[in-house]
């Protein structure tokens, strides 16, 4: 199960771009990273904002044109950069946002473990120090690796692994994810 990282995924302007639309977009409050463990209760943890498919109700702040701009350019972008996903449709593509010091769980993509799927992940925050945190945990065989959240950092991964987001110290994490499903499966 690989995981790729791709650097500077972004023209600046474009990167500059996406970064003003995550600050501007409207949040919901309410994702669930899993459905619980025995004897625990899971709360919701970060906020998202939809940008596929359209929900009218997720982006009141957010003009059409430019949220049709932002997935024009991550979808085409990510069928460039990653051809293994072209075979696969697009489920999902929304923006995560993580208050400082929440505490997410480990989670999976994928409808199940059989179900074969891809996430791209972009780190959408402008400035990053390796003491602010932030990385994303991959539980892979008994050990945890973690992949840091450079700015404009675009990372492929299997959807099936198991994965949480982490916050960073003091300011808010953004990232865009888009998620890709098996049309077979």
């Amino acid at each position: 199960m690989e995981i790729r990282a791709v650097d500077n995924f972004l023209c600046e302007d474009d990167f500059k771009e996406v970064i003003e639309y995550c600050k501007g977009a409207t949040y919901l409050y309410g994702a669930v990273d899993d459905d619980g463990h025995e004897n625990d209760e899971t709360f919701c943890v970060g906020m998202t904002h939809l940008i596929y498919p359209n929900y009218p109700f997720d982006n009141r702040c957010v003009p059409i044109k430019d949220r049709i701009k932002i997935f024009d350019l991550l979808f085409k972008e990510c069928k460039s950069q990653f051809p293994e996903i072209n075979e696969y449709n697009l489920t999902r593509m929304y923006v995560n946002c993580f208050s400082p010091r929440e505490n997410p769980y480990f989670h999976i993509d994928s409808v199940n473990e059989n179900t074969k799927s891809y996430t791209c992940l972009l780190y959408v925050n402008d400035i990053w120090d390796f003491n602010d945190g932030g990385e994303t945990q991959f539980y892979i065989n008994d050990i945890i690796y973690g992949i840091l959240p450079i700015p404009n950092r675009m990372i492929l991964f299997d959807g099936r692994i198991k994965h949480k987001a982490t916050t960073f110290r003091n300011k808010y994490r953004f990232t865009i994810a888009l998620k890709y499903e098996d049309p077979l499966s």
